[in-house]
């Protein structure tokens, strides 16, 4: 199971935020079997970038911190 992630985590930092949410608009209504507003398929794949984002930027602050403190 931690491999999946892993894989799953190396292939979501690599793609950009347009690709995430094309693929979501095609992906989600053919596996729920119904049209799907525009905001149900934008906000899933802004969340899942901006998260990848928001925990590259805490790690840098943090990084950073670290070295001020040596």
């Amino acid at each position: 199971m931690r491999r999946l992630l892993f894989l799953w985590a190396e292939i979501i930092r690599g793609i950009p935020l347009i690709f995430v949410i094309f693929w979501l608009w095609y992906l989600l209504p053919m596996l729920t079997g119904g049209d799907l507003p525009g905001a149900v398929t934008v906000t899933p794949g802004a969340g899942v970038v901006y998260r990848r984002l928001g925990d590259a930027l805490g790690a840098g602050r943090a990084a950073v911190a670290a070295e001020r403190t040596v």
